[in-house]
Formats: structure tokens, sequence, C-alpha cells
């Protein structure tokens, strides 16, 4: 515990000196939702079929995609950005030769990320209450916080991949973009799956993100337990079950790797 507290002790001190640009990282997804307020004004209230189970309301269907799409991106992007950024500041070799592991650092950091995003979707779900007027009066809280908690767990399997990735091709930027835009363009962050073409909706319906979102879109909008959401929560943890172990598996053997040829700290 005391080397949580020390690495989130650092953590906090990193991102305290780049408080302008979280202002602007707030400021930017603000935007998005004010955005997202005004198309839905396009939308007539429970006029589109395909928004009809999740009450109808386009912009409290576009909040929860957008607020919960960050836990996937903290959860995907924080064992390369761990990567990467010891390795820019040159620490990675020398945190290396301590007695804490690096999987001990990442699950810190992850740790780390996660609390960030957690806050994040809890100012934002607030937002969109006090400021757009968005109603959760049904919600169940209970089954979005834990569909929210396999989404992580998954997303943070396979950033694992990702990462492991780094250390043998030394470049998973493009790969990552790719993965990160088809998740949220097939998820149903912005849009209900419904109106995608079939051949892409049996293609989406295979995606972690759009089980995740389904599931957290039925406990918020309609109150649905946990045993109501089983399919999605089923496919969440065996996808959890099968990622997590062997992406742990394969970033230590990238990282042996790195060490016997000596390319550890390169970037």
């Amino acid at each position: 515990m005391h080397k949580f507290a020390a690495f989130i002790r650092r953590d906090w001190q990193i991102a305290r000196t780049h408080s302008v640009g979280m202002i602007f990282d707030f400021a930017q997804t603000f935007a998005t939702l004010l955005s997202f307020y005004f198309i839905g004004k396009l939308v007539p209230a429970h006029g589109a079929s395909s928004l009809q189970p999740y009450g109808g309301d386009y912009f409290r269907f576009a909040l929860v995609g957008i607020v919960f799409g960050m836990v996937m991106s903290a959860a995907y992007g924080t064992v390369t950005e761990t990567i990467s950024f010891e390795r820019g500041q040159g620490t990675l070799e020398a945190m290396l030769l301590t007695p804490t592991s690096f999987l001990t650092i990442v699950g810190i950091k992850a740790a780390w990320d996660l609390l960030r995003a957690a806050a994040k979707v809890a100012l934002y779900l607030i937002i969109g209450v006090w400021i757009f007027g968005v109603s959760f009066a049904q919600a169940a809280w209970g089954s979005a916080l834990v569909t929210a908690t396999l989404i992580a767990l998954v997303f943070l399997g396979l950033g694992m991949f990702s990462g492991a990735a780094i250390f043998v091709l030394r470049e998973t930027g493009s790969v990552e973009t790719i993965f990160g835009w088809l998740s949220r363009l097939l998820g149903g962050v912005y849009f209900p799956v419904a109106v995608l073409p079939s051949a892409l909706q049996r293609l989406a319906r295979w995606l972690p993100l759009t089980a995740g979102l389904e599931g957290i879109r039925q406990g918020l909008t309609s109150g649905a337990s946990l045993n109501q959401i089983r399919r999605p929560l089923m496919l969440l943890g065996i996808l959890a079950i099968a990622v997590v172990p062997s992406g742990l598996a394969l970033l230590r053997w990238s990282m042996t790797l790195a060490r016997r040829q000596g390319t550890l700290g390169f970037e």
C-alpha cells in the first residue's frame, strides 16, 4: 500500500503541473456534449424507433456512450501510456532495477487512470442532469457499475496486448487509433447499433464496447437488474477471463524478450 500511495502521489503531482491541459480537456468534452445536445434537438421526442429501447432520448443515449467510452479509453491506453511515459523520461530501466515489478507499476497506474476516468464519468453525468436536464430517475446504478468494471477489465487486458507490441514492434499507435475509432463507430457510442447495415450489426455484436454500453444503458434508462442484462455481462466476463491473464503473460514475455535484446528502454 505504501507503494500505491507513493505512485498515486507522484501521478497527482504530475497532473497538477498540467492543470491547463485538464481545463482544456474538460472544455473540449463539454463542447462535445453541447454539440450532441443540439443534435438531439433534431430527433423528435420518442420519434426514433431505434431509440425506443433506451427511452427515446437521443442526448441521454449519446451522453452515456461518450462518458462511459472514457472508461474504455482509460483502461485500454494505460499500459501503453505508462511504457511511453517512462521510456520518454528515461526512468523505465531504472525502475525495473528496484524491487517493484513492472506489473505492479502498471497496476497502480491503471488504478490511477481508472479513478480519474470514474471522476470524469461522475462529473459529466452530474452536468448532464443539472445543466442539460437528463433524467436517471429509474437508473439501477449497481448494474451500471458492474458493467463498467467489466468493460475496464476487458480493455485493460487488450491494452496489455498493445503494451507487449510496443516492446516487440516499438510502435502500435496506428493500431490503437484504428481500434479505438472502430469501437466507437460500431460500439453504439454515438448512435444505436440498430441503424447500421446488417453485416456491421453482426460484427458490432462481438465488440466488448457494444455489450458494455448495452448493459449500462439498460441499467441507467430502464433500471435493468443484473439478471436482466446477464447476456452482455456473460460476454464481458468471458472476455475478461480470457484477455487479462493472456495479456499479463504476453506483456511479461515481451519484457523478457526486450531485456535479452537490450531494447527495453529504446523508443
